[in-house]
């Protein structure tokens, strides 16, 4: 069975709030990609967000299913101008979410993602999957993690893309 080697591509760890953390110039070595976002938001109504090259034409898709330990729900989007990354926040309890992005260079196929979001609250976490996808097939250069609706990510989040490379 081939083993997969993750390489990290660039970190970003902020040392004062801001709105938006940018990867760009990735180079397309990698047969895939793995964001790693921990962080906490300056206010709850801000929802971090995924965009690729800047695009906000309206090209991504996304089937989302949450639970709480308590209910479950699931949504679907399409035609958004980025991806939602997180279904709630935090402002004092760090959270984290990872997305894998396959065959990310590829200029024939749109790509699919796989979103995880944990977020823990003290015995009132919950857990998020999602699947989405850009439907371009460009390929990805630059990815923008911005937050939605307001307010930015704090100090210390930090933010992690690795390259991955299959055997």
């Amino acid at each position: 069975m081939a083993t997969a080697t993750y390489e990290p591509i660039a970190t970003t760890t902020l040392t004062t709030a801001a709105a938006t953390i940018t990867f760009s110039s990735i180079p397309g070595t990698y047969t895939d990609l793995r964001l790693v976002l921990v962080y906490k938001v300056s206010t709850v109504s801000s929802t971090p967000a995924l965009q690729i090259n800047s695009d906000t034409l309206g090209r991504y898709t996304k089937i989302n299913t949450n639970g709480n330990g308590v209910a479950v729900s699931a949504a679907s989007s399409i035609g958004q101008t980025s991806i939602s990354l997180a279904n709630q926040v935090d402002t004092t309890i760090p959270q984290i979410i990872t997305v894998d992005i396959f065959n990310y260079a590829s200029t024939t196929v749109k790509k699919p993602w796989l979103i995880t979001t944990s977020e823990d609250r003290n015995t009132a976490g919950s857990v998020n999957f999602a699947a989405a996808t850009y439907n371009q097939t460009t390929d990805y250069t630059t990815l923008n993690l911005s937050i939605l609706y307001g307010g930015n990510y704090s100090i210390d989040t930090t933010a992690t893309l690795y390259g991955i490379l299959k055997a």
